[in-house]
C-alpha cells in the first residue's frame, strides 16, 4: 500500500520543505546572474581594447610622429629620383617586399572638390604639385602602417590588427571626413596631414590617393 503525505513524519516532511526551499533559492540565484558566453565576453573585452589603442594612436602617437613627416612636393621629388634612398628614410614596411607607406604634412589650397576626393596644390612655382585626397573611399592600411608605430608582433593577433585598420579608417570618415566635407570649397587653403602606399618596383604613381589623418582649415 502506497502511502499518503499526510502520514509522513514531521521531521521528513520539514527535510523535503527545506530542499524544496533550496532548491528554488537556487534557481532564483541563478537567474539574478546575467550569464554571458565566453566567446562573447571576449569579443567586448577585444572592442574595449581596439578602441583605447585607436584613441592613443590618434592623440598621442600621431601628432608626434608628425612632427618629422616630410611635404608633400619634396617627398615626390625624392620618390620620382632614380635610386633615391627616400623610400627607406621616409617609408616604412611591415613586411619583406616592395610595399613602403608614407606619411605627408602641408598647407596647400583646394582645387576642386570631387563626389570622392578633392585636389589639393601645394607649394608655389616649379616646387608645385598636386595630390588627390580621399573623402569616401577611406580603407585600407595606410594610416596605420605609415606611422611604423603600430606592429603586428606587439598587437599580438591577426584579428586584432585588422581591427585597428577598421576602427582607425572609421574614426577617419566620421571625424575628420564628415565635417571637413560640410564645409570645404575650392580655393580653401588646408592643413593636410595623409598617409599613402607605394610599390617601389613600380615607382610614382600619378594617380596614387592620399588617405587623410587631419584636414584643418588655415582661412
Amino acid at each position: 500500500m502506497v502511502k499518503n503525505e499526510t502520514y509522513r513524519s514531521p521531521q521528513k516532511r520539514r527535510s523535503l520543505v527545506y530542499g524544496i526551499s533550496a532548491l528554488i533559492g537556487l534557481v532564483l540565484l541563478y537567474l539574478s546572474f546575467d550569464i554571458v558566453p565566453l566567446d562573447e565576453r571576449a569579443e567586448t573585452t577585444a572592442g574595449e581594447d581596439v578602441a583605447e589603442m585607436v584613441a592613443v594612436y590618434f592623440e598621442e602617437t600621431l601628432p608626434a610622429v608628425m612632427l618629422d613627416a616630410p611635404q608633400p612636393c619634396g617627398l615626390l621629388k625624392t620618390l620620382e629620383t632614380e635610386d633615391s634612398n627616400g623610400w627607406e628614410k621616409y617609408g616604412q614596411q611591415t613586411a619583406i617586399g616592395n610595399r613602403y607607406y608614407f606619411l605627408i604634412s602641408g598647407q596647400g589650397q583646394v582645387n576642386t572638390v570631387e563626389d570622392d576626393f578633392i585636389t589639393v596644390t601645394f607649394g608655389t612655382g616649379e616646387a608645385q604639385c598636386t595630390f588627390r585626397i580621399s573623402t569616401v573611399y577611406i580603407f585600407g592600411n595606410e594610416i596605420r602602417d605609415a606611422s611604423g608605430k603600430l606592429q603586428l608582433k606587439e598587437v599580438g593577433s591577426l584579428p586584432t590588427f585588422n581591427s585597428l585598420s577598421e576602427s582607425i579608417n572609421e574614426r577617419v570618415r566620421k571625424q575628420v571626413v564628415a565635417p571637413f566635407l560640410k564645409s570645404v570649397k575650392e580655393g580653401k587653403t588646408i592643413q593636410v596631414q595623409g598617409a599613402f602606399a607605394l610599390n617601389r618596383r613600380l615607382g610614382w604613381d600619378p594617380d596614387v590617393e592620399i588617405k587623410p589623418i587631419q584636414l584643418q582649415f588655415k582661412d
